[in-house]
């Protein structure tokens, strides 16, 4: 079978299945989930019967899951796609954000290191070459196949 996405979800949903009940997969599909025959079957017939079960401990876990049932359903309720949204989705472009360049300070063994930072959503970010250069090793970057190549000093 190959790995995607979709038999990531089907094995998660299988293995849900298997704590839900003791029937056997609907639509005679293939067991695709390893841990499918690990589970004792049926002993979570509700969500919140997941508790302390699927996410160990987990106490909320089964009311979490409601809630965000709960808010994609008042989400899908209100809902109006139109084209942009498929378009969008079929087209992702590039996102437009707010950085703060400089203002965080970074030491390394001591001594300051005196290069400009970006700062996004909380997150400083230094760029790949300065850490490698800082590391003692070189990077060499191509915009041809988008690589950097990183050699270190041995």
């Amino acid at each position: 079978m190959d790995i995607t996405v979709e038999a990531g979800a089907e094995a998660q949903i299988q293995h849900l299945f298997a704590y839900c009940c003791k029937d056997p997969i609907p639509n005679n599909r293939p067991v695709i989930s390893p841990r499918f025959g690990l589970v004792m079957r049926g002993i979570a017939p509700n969500w919140t019967d997941l508790n302390g079960k699927w996410a160990v401990p987990g106490t909320t876990y089964g009311q979490d899951i409601l809630r965000i049932y709960d808010d994609l359903t008042k989400f899908a309720a209100t809902y109006k796609p139109n084209n942009k949204d498929e378009t969008a989705m079929n087209n992702p472009q590039p996102k437009t954000v707010q950085a703060i360049i400089g203002g965080t300070k970074y030491i390394l063994d001591g001594k300051p290191i005196n290069e400009d930072t970006l700062v996004y959503d909380g997150t400083a970010y230094l760029p790949a070459a300065v850490i490698f250069r800082l590391m003692g090793a070189s990077a060499v970057w191509d915009s041809k196949t988008n690589t950097t190549t990183v050699t270190t000093k041995k």
